[in-house]
């Protein structure tokens, strides 16, 4: 193993220096490479080769996260995590962020769905919950500090390392949920004890009390147990149903998704629109999204919306592509006759390019034109 993090004088000498284990606890005895024996905390040992004091890691800043909570797990427990013994992914949590990127993309498997398939339920929550903090605070939150939604990319980290984690992450179920929630804060990758707790909760019921409150348009609680009422740039975090389902709109974002349900921005004034149907029924707010420059590009958006949100495999997708490709390319060469005759060979193409393909091509092609 290798030690890190220590924060003492006589630490800091030993940051960085290899060792065998020789006794395995919650302080582990080790000897170093000259002879000596020390006694050394769990949390403040990887295995050789995770990590290198001169990779540039902010060892100060490893040493304030212990990789897991006092008394939430035996010993023998805990320990299995940090030593070559481990049947488990290699700790991280004690790790800096570029490590813990690194971690994920060289030891874990992205196949087309889950590595593993028992952990599919956890990995589309959290997709979902990514979803639904973008929908609430648009793709960065406003703040003056943070240029990036932070909530939406630990979603998606999470979600990228239940769908790599090679393993069942309900082996850890019967250690019970302190326990559970210990081994995978301590085990995986960007999962701290409330990730850990999520994780827990979608295997105990299907779900947990974040993506349950965002699917009944309420704030979640947040790791700190606070109500989310706003986020930092005053944004609501409630009505994310109604959010989503608008901000899937082509050619409707995030941010005027919002705008729409809170009735701000540009739409101060109107009333709130909470729906595709009741957006599409309101001349002020399409009117506002731009009028006669867009009427034809978003009515066609609004009117198929359902058929535009039907999955559809990879070989459907390009053959759609194609279709559409060849509605564009078929306008821009009819460009060139001018008049009449060209408005018919645009009409020509249109029907000629959707001519005996399902409905939602016929729709995607009749939006992209």
């Amino acid at each position: 193993v290798r030690i890190f993090g220590l924060t003492s004088d006589k630490g800091r000498e030993l940051n960085g220096r290899e060792a065998t284990v020789l006794t395995v606890g919650d302080r582990c005895h080790v000897e170093l490479a000259g002879g000596d024996a020390v006694s050394v905390r769990n949390c403040n040992l990887v295995r050789a080769g995770e990590y290198d004091s001169d990779d540039g890691w902010n060892v100060g800043r490893v040493a304030k996260r212990q990789r897991t909570e006092p008394g939430s797990a035996s010993s023998s427990e805990t320990s299995s995590t940090a030593l070559a013994a481990s049947s488990a992914a290699p700790s991280p949590a004690g790790v800096s962020e570029e490590g813990a990127v690194w971690l994920v993309l060289s030891s874990y498997s992205f196949p087309e769905g889950c590595a593993c398939v028992a952990n599919a339920p956890i990995a589309a929550a959290f997709r979902s919950l990514e979803k639904f903090e973008v929908s609430v605070q648009c793709d960065d939150d406003a703040s003056e500090e943070r240029h990036f939604n932070s909530e939406a990319l630990l979603y998606s980290r999470a979600a990228a390392v239940a769908a790599g984690v090679p393993f069942p992450l309900s082996q850890w179920m019967p250690l019970g949920k302190s326990g559970f929630v210990a081994r995978a804060a301590a085990s995986l990758p960007f999962f701290g004890p409330f990730r850990a707790l999520q994780a827990y909760q979608i295997l105990s019921s299907g779900s947990c009390e974040a993506l349950a409150k965002f699917e009944i348009g309420r704030p979640p609680t947040g790791s700190d147990n606070a109500l989310r009422l706003k986020n930092e740039a005053g944004r609501s975090m409630a009505s994310a149903p109604e959010k989503r389902q608008l901000g899937k709109v082509f050619g409707l974002g995030a941010k005027t998704a919002i705008d729409l349900v809170e009735a701000a921005g540009r739409f101060d004034g109107l009333t709130p629109v909470r729906s595709v149907p009741s957006l599409l029924q309101s001349p002020q707010h399409l009117a506002k999204l731009g009028g006669d420059k867009r009427a034809g590009s978003l009515l066609a958006s609004l009117r198929h919306f359902d058929e535009l949100q039907e999955p559809v495999s990879e070989a459907e997708a390009l053959e759609m592509r194609r279709h559409v490709l060849s509605v564009v390319r078929s306008h821009h060469s009819a460009r060139a006759g001018g008049g009449e005759t060209a408005r018919r060979r645009r009409q020509a193409a249109a029907r000629a390019a959707v001519a005996g393909t399902r409905t939602s091509w016929a729709a995607l092609a009749r939006a992209a034109a």
